[in-house]
Protein backbone atom coordinates (compact mmCIF):
# COMPACT_ATOMS: atom_id res chain seq x y z
CA UNK A 1 0.00 0.00 0.00
CA UNK A 2 0.89 3.68 -0.62
CA UNK A 3 0.02 6.68 1.56
CA UNK A 4 0.30 9.25 -0.88
CA UNK A 5 -0.27 13.30 -1.30
CA UNK A 6 -2.95 13.58 -3.70
CA UNK A 7 -0.82 14.77 -6.51
CA UNK A 8 1.01 11.54 -6.46
CA UNK A 9 -0.97 9.01 -6.89
CA UNK A 10 -1.25 9.44 -10.87
CA UNK A 11 2.40 8.54 -11.14
CA UNK A 12 2.17 5.48 -9.03
CA UNK A 13 -0.84 4.13 -10.84
CA UNK A 14 1.46 4.52 -13.85
CA UNK A 15 4.53 2.06 -12.62
CA UNK A 16 1.43 -0.01 -10.75
CA UNK A 17 -2.16 0.32 -11.51
CA UNK A 18 -2.81 -2.58 -8.80
CA UNK A 19 -1.55 -0.69 -6.18
CA UNK A 20 -3.42 -0.08 -3.05
CA UNK A 21 -3.43 4.09 -2.34
CA UNK A 22 -3.99 5.69 0.93
CA UNK A 23 -4.33 9.39 -0.09
CA UNK A 24 -3.47 11.82 2.73
CA UNK A 25 -6.39 14.35 3.47
CA UNK A 26 -6.10 17.65 2.03
CA UNK A 27 -6.65 19.43 5.36
CA UNK A 28 -2.84 17.93 6.74
CA UNK A 29 -0.42 19.38 4.19
CA UNK A 30 1.06 21.64 6.77
CA UNK A 31 3.80 20.14 8.76
CA UNK A 32 2.48 20.32 12.50
CA UNK A 33 -0.98 18.54 11.05
CA UNK A 34 0.99 16.48 8.55
CA UNK A 35 3.01 15.10 11.94
CA UNK A 36 -0.14 14.29 13.98
CA UNK A 37 -1.87 13.01 11.41
CA UNK A 38 0.87 10.79 10.17
CA UNK A 39 1.40 9.47 14.38
CA UNK A 40 -1.46 9.09 15.46
CA UNK A 41 -4.43 8.41 12.77
CA UNK A 42 -2.15 6.86 10.15
CA UNK A 43 -1.50 3.58 12.32
CA UNK A 44 -5.16 3.33 12.91
CA UNK A 45 -6.08 3.58 9.42
CA UNK A 46 -3.46 0.79 8.53
CA UNK A 47 -4.70 -1.88 10.77
CA UNK A 48 -7.29 -3.59 8.70
CA UNK A 49 -4.78 -3.93 5.98
CA UNK A 50 -2.14 -5.27 8.66
CA UNK A 51 1.51 -4.02 6.94
CA UNK A 52 4.24 -6.68 7.81
CA UNK A 53 6.84 -3.42 6.80
CA UNK A 54 6.41 0.23 6.83
CA UNK A 55 9.04 2.21 5.13
CA UNK A 56 9.39 6.07 5.05
CA UNK A 57 11.48 7.55 2.91
CA UNK A 58 11.54 10.69 4.14
CA UNK A 59 13.59 10.93 8.44
CA UNK A 60 10.48 10.59 9.90
CA UNK A 61 8.22 7.09 10.59
CA UNK A 62 5.13 6.65 13.15
CA UNK A 63 6.71 4.67 15.42
CA UNK A 64 3.47 3.88 18.02
CA UNK A 65 1.72 0.12 16.10
CA UNK A 66 -0.94 -1.84 17.90
CA UNK A 67 0.30 -5.25 18.16
CA UNK A 68 1.36 -6.77 16.37
CA UNK A 69 3.85 -4.17 15.48
CA UNK A 70 4.89 -4.27 11.90
CA UNK A 71 9.12 -4.23 11.14
CA UNK A 72 10.21 -0.85 10.57
CA UNK A 73 12.39 0.85 7.86
CA UNK A 74 13.77 4.91 7.31
CA UNK A 75 15.13 6.84 5.07
CA UNK A 76 17.63 9.79 6.45
CA UNK A 77 17.11 11.60 2.72
CA UNK A 78 17.38 14.89 4.74
CA UNK A 79 20.60 15.69 6.89
CA UNK A 80 20.04 19.79 6.73
CA UNK A 81 18.44 19.58 10.41
CA UNK A 82 22.17 17.93 11.56
CA UNK A 83 24.50 20.16 9.29
CA UNK A 84 26.28 23.51 10.80
CA UNK A 85 26.38 24.83 6.86
CA UNK A 86 22.84 24.50 6.98
CA UNK A 87 21.75 25.64 9.90
CA UNK A 88 24.17 29.14 10.44
CA UNK A 89 22.28 30.14 7.69
CA UNK A 90 18.41 29.29 8.22
CA UNK A 91 15.93 31.75 8.94
CA UNK A 92 13.64 31.19 12.55
CA UNK A 93 11.44 29.51 11.10
CA UNK A 94 13.62 27.41 8.91
CA UNK A 95 15.36 26.92 13.18
CA UNK A 96 12.09 25.97 14.06
CA UNK A 97 11.59 23.68 11.28
CA UNK A 98 15.02 21.83 11.23
CA UNK A 99 14.82 21.53 15.59
CA UNK A 100 11.69 19.64 15.23
CA UNK A 101 12.62 17.35 11.74
CA UNK A 102 16.11 16.64 13.92
CA UNK A 103 14.23 15.86 17.06
CA UNK A 104 11.97 13.17 15.23
CA UNK A 105 14.38 11.77 12.96
CA UNK A 106 16.41 10.64 16.59
CA UNK A 107 12.96 9.12 17.57
CA UNK A 108 12.37 7.12 14.38
CA UNK A 109 16.28 6.21 14.02
CA UNK A 110 16.02 4.82 17.68
CA UNK A 111 13.00 2.37 16.63
CA UNK A 112 13.57 1.74 13.51
CA UNK A 113 14.60 -1.96 11.99
CA UNK A 114 16.67 -1.02 9.68
CA UNK A 115 17.79 3.17 8.45
CA UNK A 116 18.71 3.48 4.96
CA UNK A 117 21.15 6.23 4.33
CA UNK A 118 22.69 7.94 1.22
CA UNK A 119 26.28 8.78 2.15
CA UNK A 120 28.54 7.44 4.85
CA UNK A 121 28.47 11.80 6.18
CA UNK A 122 25.40 10.50 7.39
CA UNK A 123 26.68 8.34 9.73
CA UNK A 124 29.00 11.03 10.71
CA UNK A 125 26.46 13.71 11.46
CA UNK A 126 23.79 11.47 12.84
CA UNK A 127 25.10 8.60 14.79
CA UNK A 128 29.36 9.35 15.65
CA UNK A 129 29.37 7.05 18.50
CA UNK A 130 27.97 4.60 16.23
CA UNK A 131 25.27 3.60 18.25
CA UNK A 132 23.12 2.36 15.46
CA UNK A 133 25.13 2.01 12.70
CA UNK A 134 24.73 -1.69 13.09
CA UNK A 135 21.41 -1.00 11.28
CA UNK A 136 22.25 1.10 8.46
CA UNK A 137 22.30 0.06 5.03
CA UNK A 138 24.02 2.37 2.26
CA UNK A 139 22.11 2.64 -0.71
CA UNK A 140 23.99 4.35 -3.11
CA UNK A 141 23.08 7.03 -5.50
CA UNK A 142 22.84 6.64 -9.26
CA UNK A 143 21.50 8.30 -12.51
CA UNK A 144 18.02 7.73 -13.95
CA UNK A 145 18.04 6.73 -17.49
CA UNK A 146 19.24 9.56 -20.28
CA UNK A 147 17.48 10.08 -22.97
CA UNK A 148 19.16 9.77 -26.84
CA UNK A 149 19.86 13.53 -27.70
CA UNK A 150 18.57 14.87 -30.76
CA UNK A 151 21.30 16.03 -33.42
CA UNK A 152 21.58 19.78 -33.51
CA UNK A 153 19.68 20.18 -30.67
CA UNK A 154 21.15 23.47 -28.84
CA UNK A 155 19.48 24.86 -26.05
CA UNK A 156 21.85 27.85 -25.42
CA UNK A 157 23.55 30.42 -28.18
CA UNK A 158 26.95 30.70 -26.52
CA UNK A 159 29.21 28.46 -24.25
CA UNK A 160 27.91 28.10 -20.67
CA UNK A 161 28.47 26.78 -17.96
CA UNK A 162 25.53 24.99 -15.82
CA UNK A 163 24.36 25.41 -12.25
CA UNK A 164 21.36 22.56 -11.38
CA UNK A 165 20.40 23.81 -7.90
CA UNK A 166 17.22 25.10 -5.99
CA UNK A 167 18.24 28.57 -4.39
CA UNK A 168 18.99 27.80 -0.63
CA UNK A 169 21.50 29.81 1.17
CA UNK A 170 23.72 27.12 1.52
CA UNK A 171 24.06 25.92 -2.02
CA UNK A 172 27.05 28.02 -2.33
CA UNK A 173 25.94 29.93 -6.12
CA UNK A 174 27.01 33.23 -4.98
CA UNK A 175 30.44 31.65 -5.37
CA UNK A 176 29.89 30.87 -9.35
CA UNK A 177 29.06 34.80 -9.30
CA UNK A 178 32.27 35.65 -7.57
CA UNK A 179 34.59 33.11 -9.21
CA UNK A 180 32.88 35.20 -12.42
CA UNK A 181 34.51 38.31 -11.51
CA UNK A 182 37.83 37.47 -10.89
CA UNK A 183 38.17 36.70 -14.94
CA UNK A 184 38.93 38.60 -17.40
CA UNK A 185 35.83 39.97 -19.14
CA UNK A 186 36.49 38.68 -22.44
CA UNK A 187 37.09 35.20 -21.04
CA UNK A 188 34.02 34.49 -18.64
CA UNK A 189 31.65 31.49 -20.16
CA UNK A 190 28.23 32.76 -19.19
CA UNK A 191 26.37 30.83 -16.24
CA UNK A 192 23.02 29.07 -16.63
CA UNK A 193 21.65 28.38 -13.35
CA UNK A 194 18.51 26.14 -12.76
CA UNK A 195 16.68 25.01 -9.87
CA UNK A 196 13.75 26.06 -7.66
CA UNK A 197 13.49 29.88 -6.38
CA UNK A 198 12.90 28.65 -2.98
CA UNK A 199 14.46 31.64 -1.10
CA UNK A 200 14.02 34.92 -3.03
CA UNK A 201 16.06 37.16 -0.81
CA UNK A 202 18.70 34.86 -1.57
CA UNK A 203 18.27 35.25 -5.34
CA UNK A 204 18.25 39.12 -5.23
CA UNK A 205 21.11 39.14 -3.27
CA UNK A 206 23.12 37.06 -5.84
CA UNK A 207 21.69 38.78 -8.76
CA UNK A 208 22.74 42.31 -7.18
CA UNK A 209 26.37 41.12 -6.88
CA UNK A 210 26.26 39.61 -9.94
CA UNK A 211 25.41 43.93 -11.01
CA UNK A 212 28.28 45.38 -8.78
CA UNK A 213 31.08 43.03 -10.22
CA UNK A 214 29.47 43.61 -13.75
CA UNK A 215 28.92 40.26 -14.63
CA UNK A 216 25.40 39.97 -14.44
CA UNK A 217 25.49 40.09 -18.30
CA UNK A 218 26.85 36.54 -18.00
CA UNK A 219 24.44 34.96 -15.47
CA UNK A 220 21.29 33.55 -16.41
CA UNK A 221 18.64 32.90 -14.34
CA UNK A 222 15.95 30.19 -15.70
CA UNK A 223 14.31 28.62 -12.75
CA UNK A 224 12.62 25.32 -12.34
CA UNK A 225 12.99 23.14 -15.38
CA UNK A 226 11.78 19.83 -16.38
CA UNK A 227 14.18 16.82 -16.08
CA UNK A 228 14.74 16.67 -19.58
CA UNK A 229 15.85 20.27 -19.88
CA UNK A 230 17.78 19.58 -16.96
CA UNK A 231 19.61 16.82 -19.02
CA UNK A 232 19.64 18.83 -22.19
CA UNK A 233 21.50 22.06 -20.39
CA UNK A 234 24.15 19.79 -18.61
CA UNK A 235 24.16 17.66 -21.87
CA UNK A 236 25.46 21.28 -24.03
CA UNK A 237 27.58 22.86 -21.22
CA UNK A 238 30.88 23.18 -20.99
CA UNK A 239 30.79 22.32 -17.51
CA UNK A 240 28.36 21.13 -14.87
CA UNK A 241 29.60 23.19 -11.61
CA UNK A 242 28.32 22.13 -8.07
CA UNK A 243 28.80 25.01 -5.97
CA UNK A 244 26.91 23.75 -2.33
CA UNK A 245 28.55 24.13 0.97
CA UNK A 246 26.71 20.96 2.16
CA UNK A 247 24.70 18.26 0.45
CA UNK A 248 23.32 14.62 1.63
CA UNK A 249 24.43 13.05 -1.90
CA UNK A 250 23.38 14.94 -5.00
CA UNK A 251 22.35 12.93 -7.83
CA UNK A 252 23.33 16.31 -9.92
CA UNK A 253 27.11 15.33 -10.58
CA UNK A 254 25.89 11.83 -11.41
CA UNK A 255 23.63 12.82 -14.27
CA UNK A 256 26.19 15.53 -15.35
CA UNK A 257 28.75 12.72 -15.58
CA UNK A 258 25.84 9.98 -17.45
CA UNK A 259 25.64 12.69 -20.08
CA UNK A 260 29.19 13.16 -20.76
CA UNK A 261 29.50 16.48 -19.17
CA UNK A 262 32.77 17.64 -17.10
CA UNK A 263 32.23 18.07 -13.02
CA UNK A 264 33.12 20.99 -11.62
CA UNK A 265 32.62 20.97 -7.40
CA UNK A 266 33.60 22.42 -4.15
CA UNK A 267 35.13 20.46 -2.30
CA UNK A 268 33.17 18.88 0.33
CA UNK A 269 32.35 15.53 1.91
CA UNK A 270 29.41 15.09 -0.33
CA UNK A 271 31.03 15.60 -3.53
CA UNK A 272 33.83 13.40 -2.63
CA UNK A 273 31.89 10.57 -1.87
CA UNK A 274 30.01 10.68 -5.06
CA UNK A 275 32.53 11.93 -7.58
CA UNK A 276 35.79 10.63 -6.23
CA UNK A 277 39.12 11.08 -9.12
CA UNK A 278 36.12 12.05 -11.60
CA UNK A 279 35.49 15.71 -11.06
CA UNK A 280 37.75 18.58 -10.55
CA UNK A 281 37.26 20.46 -7.11
CA UNK A 282 37.48 24.19 -5.99
CA UNK A 283 37.91 25.40 -2.36
CA UNK A 284 37.77 29.01 -3.20
CA UNK A 285 36.27 31.85 -5.24
CA UNK A 286 39.73 32.10 -7.11
CA UNK A 287 39.95 28.39 -7.34
CA UNK A 288 36.75 28.35 -9.32
CA UNK A 289 38.00 31.08 -11.56
CA UNK A 290 40.64 29.00 -12.65
CA UNK A 291 38.63 26.33 -13.08
CA UNK A 292 36.10 27.87 -15.27
CA UNK A 293 38.97 29.12 -17.54
CA UNK A 294 40.17 26.19 -18.01
CA UNK A 295 36.70 24.11 -18.92
CA UNK A 296 36.63 27.48 -21.34
CA UNK A 297 39.94 27.20 -22.82
CA UNK A 298 41.58 23.68 -22.74
CA UNK A 299 39.39 21.15 -24.94
CA UNK A 300 41.84 17.88 -23.62
CA UNK A 301 41.50 18.87 -19.73
CA UNK A 302 37.38 18.99 -20.66
CA UNK A 303 37.70 15.87 -22.43
CA UNK A 304 39.94 14.19 -19.83
CA UNK A 305 37.26 15.06 -16.70
CA UNK A 306 34.44 13.73 -19.16
CA UNK A 307 36.05 10.52 -19.66
CA UNK A 308 36.69 10.24 -15.90
CA UNK A 309 33.08 11.14 -15.09
CA UNK A 310 31.42 8.25 -17.69
CA UNK A 311 34.04 5.60 -16.82
CA UNK A 312 32.62 6.68 -12.72
CA UNK A 313 29.38 6.37 -13.47
CA UNK A 314 29.15 3.28 -15.90
CA UNK A 315 28.77 0.43 -13.21
CA UNK A 316 25.82 2.17 -12.00
CA UNK A 317 22.17 1.32 -13.00
CA UNK A 318 19.20 3.50 -13.23
CA UNK A 319 17.34 0.96 -10.47
CA UNK A 320 20.67 0.19 -8.63
CA UNK A 321 19.21 2.26 -5.38
CA UNK A 322 15.60 1.23 -5.98
CA UNK A 323 16.79 -2.26 -6.29
CA UNK A 324 18.89 -2.32 -2.91
CA UNK A 325 16.02 -0.42 -1.00
CA UNK A 326 13.72 -3.59 -2.02
CA UNK A 327 16.40 -6.00 -0.58
CA UNK A 328 16.19 -3.92 2.51
CA UNK A 329 12.56 -4.18 2.69
CA UNK A 330 12.32 -8.04 1.87
CA UNK A 331 15.12 -8.84 4.53
CA UNK A 332 12.84 -7.49 7.51
CA UNK A 333 9.87 -8.70 6.07
CA UNK A 334 8.37 -12.31 7.18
Amino acid sequence: MFVLRPELVDLVREHDPAARILIRPDGVARLPARIAWEHVALPTLLRSFAPDVVFSPFNVIPVRWRTPQPRLVVMISNLAPFAPECLNVCTPDERRRNTVLRALTLRSVRHADRVIILSRQALDLIDAKGRWQSRAELVPQAPPPIPPVHAGAQVWPRPYVVVIADWYKFKGIESVVEALGHMAAKLRPDVVIGGRLMETDYVTAVEARAEQLGVSDRVHVVGQLPHTGVLAYMRGALACVAPSRFENLSRVTAEAMAVGTPVVARDAPSYREACGQAAAYFRSDEDLAELLLRVSTDSVFRENLSRRGSAHVAPMSADTGAARIADVLAAVGP
